[in-house]
């Protein structure tokens, strides 16, 4: 009985030592490994880790992109340094606009301008050069300057001209102030070529022509009447049109109106209400062909349209 009370108290000795080290495992286990909120703490620390490397990034792709838009920007101002020169908008070259002749020069080149600022140089024994014209404002004493007009065959300037009317009213470009200055005349005067071109009939001008923003409708009115319509857009909402009553003069080979034109200017407002101003109604123009198609338009009401060059559409 003893032996049985003996063993019943070691059992139980035995199994509190037991339950004692259990838990003596289990609280070093929980004192050495990392619990739930270390590992998110760890997880927060990696994510603000990379949210601030892809801020950084970022940060420094908008500096790239700051700095090349100041680069692009610094860029273009040397260009427009290095040229002299801002580029213009179509309508502002439409007093140049027009087909150009050397004078005096055995072998006259031919200098055609577009109204959207190019050009075409032609040698008389054939070859051409092509390239864009900018402006340059020469100021000569803070309230007067000179405009010139400068050609460029791509980065290479060929020459500038300034426009000038000679007595009469007929305009030249001059690349100086001497007689040492290239000039070339508008429309052949001096003998380049004939403005008209007798070898064609009154119906070769029958049609749609258009050079920039300018277009010319010419129509048959009967006989030997016909009708010349002229718009110019200078934007959207602004457009100025000119009506001639021509007549054909086989002698020289153009359609001419003496006095009986008449000039509008149109305004569309925001609201699509048109406005219109009469700017004169006793214009005087003429329209030749010359010998290379184009359509010339002579306007001696405004000298500034003189010699418009225009192609056949």
């Amino acid at each position: 009985m003893k032996r049985i009370v003996a063993c019943l108290a070691m059992l139980t000795f035995l199994s509190a030592m037991t339950s004692c080290g259990v838990t003596e495992t289990a609280s070093d286990s929980s004192s050495t490994r990392p619990t739930s909120p270390s590992a998110s703490t760890s997880a927060t620390a990696t994510e603000n880790t990379k949210s601030d490397k892809t801020t950084v990034a970022a940060g420094t792709s908008a500096n790239n992109d700051t700095d090349n838009s100041n680069s692009s920007e610094n860029s273009a101002v040397t260009a427009g340094t290095e040229n002299n020169g801002t580029p213009l908008t179509k309508t502002d070259f439409n007093l140049i606009a027009g087909k150009w002749y050397e004078e005096n020069a055995l072998d006259s080149r031919t200098l055609t301008i577009d109204a959207d600022g190019s050009y075409e140089l032609a040698y008389r024994g054939g070859g051409k050069q092509c390239g864009k014209i900018k402006i340059e404002i020469q100021d000569l004493d803070g309230t007067n300057s000179n405009t010139w007009y400068t050609f460029y065959n791509g980065d290479t300037k060929w020459e500038s001209f300034r426009l000038k009317s000679r007595e009469g009213g007929s305009p030249v470009l001059c690349s100086g102030f001497d007689d040492t200055s290239l000039v070339f005349v508008l429309n052949g005067e001096n003998g380049g070529e004939t403005a008209g071109n007798n070898a064609l009939s009154a119906d070769s001008f029958l049609g749609t022509w258009s050079v920039g923003r300018c277009y010319i409708n010419i129509n048959s009115s009967g006989g030997n009447s016909y009708s010349v319509d002229v718009k110019w857009a200078s934007s959207a909402a602004e457009s100025r049109y000119w009506t001639y009553p021509c007549v054909y003069d086989e002698s020289t080979g153009t359609l001419v109106c003496n006095g009986t034109g008449s000039s509008v200017n149109s305004v569309f407002t925001e609201d699509g209400t048109e406005t219109t101003e009469q700017i004169f109604t006793n214009g005087s123009a003429s329209f030749a062909i010359d010998n290379n198609g184009y359509l010339v338009w002579n306007d001696y009401t405004e000298p500034e349209n003189n010699g418009m060059t225009l192609m056949r559409i």
